[in-house]
């Protein structure tokens, strides 16, 4: 059995359990709502052996690495790391598993709003790996949760058919490629779920995580080994690549629905000049720093075009997009752009500043991670868009 056969199984043995459990308490007169969070918002526990290809033993020991605080604490966010094909450095299975309920408990809101008016369960993904790769996870999960409810009582209807998917920041990436392959499948949507709505989903990328590939993450550099280190643990996620802004030939054809005026990705020195990350120019590819992977941003390039795709009518109808906007309706969409500096990445290793700043030159409607135009599909009907 190869590492990520063997990741597969523990995941699958996750969700069994998670659906298994749903089902002991699920209430047929009540809707189903399932929690996909956003970015870093799921669980990552790590089995305490390391992977054998020769034994897979039926009991398996975890621990919270992501998010809890001992790990955190001692250094040990290092083990995330993953090398190029994925697998975790040190060959130590790390298995997603629900939502964060440790030190972030960002999702228990939902819970507490909805208890008695549905049936609510999270459903943890690994945010390093990409998207198109973690949304059969989400298929898998309606599947066993629809088998678990039937075994409990086979005269109950199939809760995919009342099922909300509420899909927060990137697990609306998730969830919008789990669509997608419902479609190309030729399947009915409405036989795996009734609505999807969307919060703050960077369809089209943040304006956040640009930085981390300089600047690490400020809340766990001081316990992992500092700004430099953070950094290079990022650049070895596939699956947050697709945070970066959207490339040029994606946003393009896009930018008057979405409410720009030019490409949203300039030089800072010169913001008459475009700069997609994804461009292989040697003067665009030049600013990233070494260690960020070609492979990973060619998968992001790859997912961002499947974003992109519309739905067909039947479909955009069940699908709602809610979007943040902190300055209460300030500026314009076209005000938010990024900054990119021309500075080589060995050079701003030895200390120079951060190459990367959003434009001083008005406020950019969105919540300082996600910019009001990224988070809307343009498929999706203007009436089933929200801003809060």
């Amino acid at each position: 059995m190869s590492y990520l056969t063997r990741i597969d199984e523990l995941r699958r043995a996750e969700l069994f359990k998670r659906a298994r459990d749903f089902a002991a308490t699920y209430k047929p007169e009540l809707p189903t709502i399932v929690i996909l969070p956003g970015g870093m918002g799921s669980r990552l526990q790590r089995c305490l052996d390391a992977y054998n290809p020769n034994s897979s033993p039926p009991i398996v020991t975890f621990y919270e690495l992501w998010c809890g605080i001992g790990p955190i604490l001692k250094g040990e966010l290092a083990f995330l790391a993953q090398d190029e094909f994925t697998c975790e450095m040190d060959q130590h299975p790390i298995v997603a598993a629900g939502e964060l309920t440790n030190v972030v408990k960002s999702y228990d809101g939902i819970f507490d709003l909805f208890k008695g008016l549905a049936n609510v369960i999270g459903m943890g993904y690994d945010w390093r790996r990409a998207p198109v790769k973690e949304c059969g996870y989400v298929r898998a999960f309606l599947q066993l949760i629809a088998e678990q409810v039937r075994l409990r009582n086979a005269a109950w209807p199939d809760p995919r058919r009342r099922l909300t998917l509420y899909a927060h920041s990137q697990g609306g990436l998730v969830a919008k490629l789990f669509v997608n392959d419902l479609i190309d499948s030729g399947e009915d949507v409405s036989d795996w779920f009734e609505r999807l709505v969307t919060c703050c989903t960077p369809f089209y990328g943040t304006n956040s995580h640009f930085e981390r590939y300089y600047s690490g993450e400020s809340l766990i550099n001081g316990f992992t080994g500092g700004a430099d280190a953070v950094a290079r643990i990022v650049a070895t996620f596939q699956g947050t690549y697709i945070l970066l802004p959207a490339p040029r030939e994606v946003l393009k054809p896009r930018l008057a629905t979405l409410g720009l005026a030019r490409y949203p990705v300039r030089d800072m020195d010169n913001d008459s000049i475009e700069c997609d990350p994804f461009d292989s120019d040697p003067k665009i590819a030049g600013r990233h720093r070494p260690e960020v992977s070609r492979a990973h941003l060619s998968t992001a390039k790859a997912q961002f075009a499947l974003l992109d795709r519309d739905f067909p009518p039947s479909v955009a109808q069940r699908v709602y997009n809610i979007r943040s906007d902190i300055y209460g309706g300030e500026g314009t969409s076209a005000n938010l752009e990024i900054l990119w500096r021309q500075v080589n990445g060995a050079t701003y290793a030895a200390g120079q500043g951060s190459p990367i700043r959003d434009n001083p030159t008005g406020l950019g409607r969105g919540d300082g991670t996600v910019p009001f135009w990224s988070a809307r599909l343009p498929c999706v009907p203007d009436n089933h868009v929200f801003d809060v």
